[in-house]
């Protein structure tokens, strides 16, 4: 396997989301927890007020429709809002984000007040 890490440049403050669990993966009924920052353009933790979040399900659907003598299909994905929230981010202390999820895919996105956005998505796995 072989790594690459290209350093990215920009003049824009950044939000960083970091699951507390391995894999991009949680067990189903438990608790998705995450650790969120802001960073300059340097990199450098910044503080930021006022942060939003929500948790949305990402569910897909599959449409089925004949063209001609052929049946075809495509995906529809569609998003629900399970809940939301606010909070500042401080130099000290990384905001928190803790959900109880089931089984499925889903998305965490958090924006800051001046427009910058980050989002993460995971699974959540039945528990054998």
């Amino acid at each position: 396997e072989r790594k690459t890490i290209i350093p990215v440049v920009s003049d824009e403050t950044r939000i960083g989301i970091s699951p507390l669990f391995e894999d991009g993966q949680v067990a189903e009924g438990s608790t998705a927890n995450f650790m969120v920052i802001a960073v300059n353009g340097e990199g450098t933790r910044i503080p930021m007020r006022g942060a939003k979040w929500s948790m949305v399900k990402v569910e897909r659907n599959y449409q089925w429709y004949k063209t001609g003598s052929s049946w075809q299909y495509e995906a529809i994905e569609y998003s629900t809002k399970l809940a939301d929230g606010s909070f500042d981010l401080s130099l000290g202390a990384a905001g928190t984000v803790e959900v109880q999820v089931g089984w499925g895919r889903y998305r965490l996105d958090v924006t800051g007040p001046e427009g910058a956005e980050s989002s993460y998505l995971f699974f959540c796995r039945l528990v054998c």
